[in-house]
């Protein structure tokens, strides 16, 4: 098969997470865990993937990234069965399986993460179609916001079916992404030696990024802000269920989503195009439409606001990329951008038991909409840095 369909076939399988929506409502309505105890459950799993980051390129590097991504596969499939069986066991013994299911999809998206990229890279390259990779990137990006739309809503139909109809899907669509796996060629791999002048590159890095303000303020704001998001939205599909939402009308939402974002993702390139102080403003615009949409007691126009703090994340990020790629030296680049992967992480890993404990004393409503006048304030601090930055100029 051409290795361009494969990488095609590969992003729609593995980004069919059917059990996206679904996971919540089922943790917190059969096995009747409350929003804190789901929070600390995802704390749990980007724990597991936060430690797993870095070693994972390192295995990656030294090993046959095959060898890696079969490993993250084999722990995903598992994953999606163990929350099954936890209905099947004594309540003593379910906090158990979910606890381990969580962090076997840490590990497991750890192990993925990078690997599979560098992977279809190198393929790409032996095949000498590496020219192509920017294209083939763009067109990744929106099958993988289409895939998670079209399972989200798949997921919550069959579970309002049979609840562990999704889980079982899941492992099955896992397992033929682990076929496809075997039928890509072997890539030759390079043992590659530790740089001696790693220590030295990072404390450079991070000592210029204290040194820069605006710099220093745009990764701040980048971790806060999509941890944040990253965070609210992990627990979103639960409220919204409380609105007298079917988990397939809950599927259907988080769909549009998802495609807005899509959409949005393929565009935030021409943006670049236009002064950053601009953006900031458009950000901002965002937020507070977000924020008028909220108030109302109104479930529609709640939900339209949220889908404007979603797409935030899919406006910021290629343009913050572009923004610390042009800044950093490209002898540190690598170290300076997984810093800021790890930084995330790290940020969802403690604003994920912070939100939920906003959701149960505030509503989860006035919590989403604290977010938003915290992520406007932010904005407008960002805005009055480069303004005054500018004027120095």
């Amino acid at each position: 098969m051409d290795i361009i369909k494969s990488y095609y076939i590969y992003t729609a399988l593995t980004q069919s997470r059917f059990i996206r929506v679904v996971n919540i409502l089922f943790i917190t309505q059969i096995l009747n865990f409350n929003i804190l105890e789901y929070s600390s459950l995802q704390s749990v799993f980007l724990i597991s993937q936060f430690l797993m980051e870095m070693p994972s390129g390192i295995f990656a590097d030294m090993f046959k990234k095959k060898m890696v991504l079969l490993g993250g596969l084999i722990l995903l499939a598992v994953s999606p069965l163990m929350v099954v069986f936890s209905r099947l066991v004594s309540p003593d013994i379910n906090y158990i399986l979910i606890f381990i299911s969580f962090a076997f999809e840490g590990i497991g998206n750890a192990l993925l993460s990078g690997t599979d990229d560098a992977l279809f890279f190198e393929c790409l390259k032996m095949q000498k179609k590496d020219r192509e990779y920017v294209k083939v990137r763009g067109n990744v990006q929106l099958i993988s916001s289409v895939a998670i739309g079209v399972s989200t809503v798949i997921g919550g139909i069959l579970y309002s079916i049979y609840t562990f109809i999704p889980y079982i899907l899941q492992t099955l669509v896992i397992i033929m992404v682990i076929c496809l796996v075997f039928t890509l060629p072997n890539v030759e791999f390079i043992k590659k030696s530790v740089y001696k002048n790693t220590a030295k590159n990072i404390y450079n890095t991070f000592h210029s990024l204290v040194s820069d303000r605006s710099i220093l303020f745009v990764f701040m704001f980048t971790v806060v802000v999509v941890s944040v998001i990253n965070a609210v939205f992990t627990i979103l599909p639960s409220y919204i269920s409380h609105l007298d939402y079917s988990s397939y009308e809950v599927g259907i939402v988080f769909m549009f989503y998802s495609l807005v974002g899509g959409v949005v993702a393929t565009q935030a390139y021409r943006l670049s195009k236009t002064s950053f102080l601009n953006i900031i403003l458009i950000f901002s615009v965002f937020s507070l439409v977000s924020l008028m949409f909220q108030i109302p007691n109104n479930s529609f126009l709640y939900i339209v606001g949220m889908c404007f703090i979603y797409v935030l994340v899919d406006v910021l990020d290629p343009i913050v990329m572009e923004i610390l790629q042009l800044w950093v030296d490209d002898s540190s680049r690598a170290t300076f951008l997984s810093s800021l992967s790890l930084s995330i992480n790290l940020a969802t890993i403690i604003m994920n038991p912070i939100i939920g404990a906003l959701a149960i004393n505030n509503g989860t409503k006035k919590m989403t909409e604290y977010i938003s006048i915290l992520i406007i304030i932010f904005t407008g601090i960002l805005y009055i840095i480069f303004f005054e930055k500018k004027k120095k100029l």
